[in-house]
């Protein structure tokens, strides 16, 4: 495991006692930010707990996704290799 400075961040600005929940409130459920919000039906923020030192991030949320609003679901998360 590679050791993370606590200062370490990837924006300019570190808010403090900012927390997932807090993130998730401001985004809202209708985030317009991004050009995906054209065609989903749901936000797809994430699941799992908010202080794991291992985070898997992907791509656009896919079809599954975007019913279940819930990242990594569906066929393409349920795929093993052959």
């Amino acid at each position: 495991m590679i050791p993370v400075s606590p200062a370490a961040s990837l924006f300019d600005e570190r808010i403090e006692g900012d927390t997932l929940d807090l993130i998730r409130e401001a985004i809202g459920a209708n985030c317009t930010r991004c050009k995906l919000h054209k065609g989903r039906t749901k936000l797809v923020y994430g699941v799992g707990n908010p202080k794991a030192e291992l985070v898997f991030v992907g791509e656009g949320p896919g079809r599954d996704e975007d019913m279940q609003g819930e990242p990594f679901v569906g066929r393409a998360a349920n795929c093993s290799p052959r």
